[in-house]
């Protein structure tokens, strides 16, 4: 109401219509228009909007929180097998030398056929080759040597025998010898072969103790 000429005012009217005077007064407010102008009245939807902005606020970020809690950390496997560096060294030792003992090479044995014939100690008579019969006087030595060289020409069962031990042969010689044969015509027929290796003097002579 216009307290100058008492007509009716519209609240938040700042002139009056009827006779313009300006109303300097506070605002009077009715119920409608606090109701427009006042959002935060109980009948609003401010506070039941800002209650559930709150709850869904309060919802995300206690399952934010959650993830991040449970949140395991991240394992990285390694697809790249490792490799162990071992460094070497720049110093090389050297292993002591282990002497090995020589040792003497072996005296190669004699062939059969370079070794010297015994006569039979079992055999009381027989018959064989006479290639040379030397004087017990000059020795055994010579016997030897011609009897290794009987050998060598290839003649077999060559040995010497002392005629002194056998009473068929006269003492006092060595006689190199070549076969021992059981008959006369056994060492008969061996006789060429050692008249053929060089000892053209060779006769069969009968071997009796």
């Amino acid at each position: 109401m216009c307290p100058l000429c008492g007509a009716d005012t519209s609240p938040g009217q700042e002139y009056c219509l009827e006779c313009g005077e300006r109303l300097t007064g506070p605002p009077v407010f009715t119920g409608d228009a606090v109701a427009q102008m006042v959002p935060f009245t109980r009948h609003s939807w401010f506070w039941p909007g800002l209650v559930g902005l709150l709850v869904t606020g309060l919802a995300l970020a206690g399952v934010f929180f959650s993830d991040v809690l449970n949140k395991k950390p991240k394992v990285l496997n390694a697809t790249t097998p490792f490799i162990t560096v071992t460094s070497v060294s720049s110093r090389t030792t050297t292993a002591p030398q282990t002497r090995v003992p020589q040792t003497p090479p072996a005296t190669p044995a004699t062939p059969r056929s370079k070794v010297l014939t015994d006569w039979p100690t079992s055999r009381s008579s027989g018959y064989t080759i006479v290639l040379a019969s030397l004087p017990a006087t000059a020795g055994r030595s010579q016997a030897v040597a011609l009897a290794r060289k009987a050998l060598s020409s290839g003649l077999t069962q060559v040995g010497i025998l002392d005629s002194k031990r056998f009473a068929s042969l006269h003492p006092g010689y060595f006689v190199v010898f070549s076969g021992i044969f059981d008959s006369a015509s056994a060492a008969a027929a061996a006789l060429s072969q050692a008249h053929a290796n060089g000892f053209s003097a060779a006769y069969s002579r009968q071997v009796s103790r």
